[in-house]
């Protein structure tokens, strides 16, 4: 490599294949600060003791390949269970197995996220941001990259970075995927519709603080905090809140928004 001589700190290159023997030697180490990218070749050396590793020391965080097309076949592939088991849980990825029999592609999909996600925030990883990639040649998803961390500072930071790398922002809403074969169906999307309406319903009677707000509720949506800002200006427009004084078209994060109490249906 050119120039790694120069390096003050020079870095100690390891080749091995990837496996629990690398989660073990994580485990052990105290890490620095560090942002681990883990690209297994299909799912083979992708566990949850690998990852619980990469993130468990202070300021350490993990982006990791997940590869859906081959975990999705791999559920049900009696000669992969051992790795498939590594990424979910053993516990988990049966019931995961049971759950997804005879469900549609999307609600299956959906299911396989989900307990990726509960598994992954069930010790180190409190935030879990997985980011689309659809196929080029199909609607079908191909894979995920999916950032853990354990900081919400960390967590908002990557959804802005990953919200400029979505094909489509319907409303300013980012998708979180990257989709080459999106078309004009996503103009009727209305999600900042769908925000305000949820916050009028969940906060009602509530007074809190916009910062608090989006800290709070933000958390497994593809809402970025200028989404909330711009919906909750939009709620004072009409009358549905009411909010600190403050610069006309501006939001501090400070501010208070007071929702009113919904009559009961």
């Amino acid at each position: 490599m050119a120039g790694i001589e120069n390096l003050a700190n020079q870095p100690d290159i390891a080749t091995q294949e990837t496996g629990e023997e690398v989660a073990e030697v994580l485990a052990g180490m105290k890490l620095i600060p560090s942002l681990v990218f883990l690209d297994p070749c299909g799912y083979k050396g992708l566990s949850l003791g690998l990852i619980n590793s990469a993130v468990k020391d202070w300021a350490c965080e993990c982006v990791f390949f997940f590869n859906y097309n081959r975990i999705n076949a791999g559920l049900g592939n009696v000669s992969v269970t051992e790795h498939v088991d590594r990424i979910f849980g053993r516990s988990r990825a049966e019931r995961l197995r049971q759950n997804i029999k005879g469900e549609s592609p999307q609600a299956r999909e959906a299911l396989i996220l989900k307990e990726l996600v509960a598994s992954l925030t069930e010790v180190h990883g409190k935030f879990v941001l997985p980011f689309r990639f659809r196929s080029p040649t199909s609607k079908r998803t191909s894979h995920y990259l999916v950032f853990v961390t354990k900081k919400f500072m960390g967590y908002d930071r990557m959804k802005d970075v990953m919200a400029g790398a979505s094909t489509t922002a319907p409303q300013g809403v980012p998708s979180f995927e990257y989709n080459p074969t999106a078309r004009l169906q996503f103009q009727f999307d209305r999600p900042l519709d769908e925000l305000k309406e949820r916050l009028l319903t969940e906060y009602a009677g509530r007074t809190i603080r916009v910062g608090n707000l989006y800290e709070a509720d933000s958390i497994g949506t593809n809402y970025l905090k200028r989404n909330y800002k711009k919906a909750l200006l939009m709620l004072e427009a009409d009358g549905s809140v009411e909010v600190e004084a403050h610069r006309p078209g501006t939001l501090g994060d400070t501010k208070r928004v007071r929702f009113p109490c919904r009559p009961e249906m």
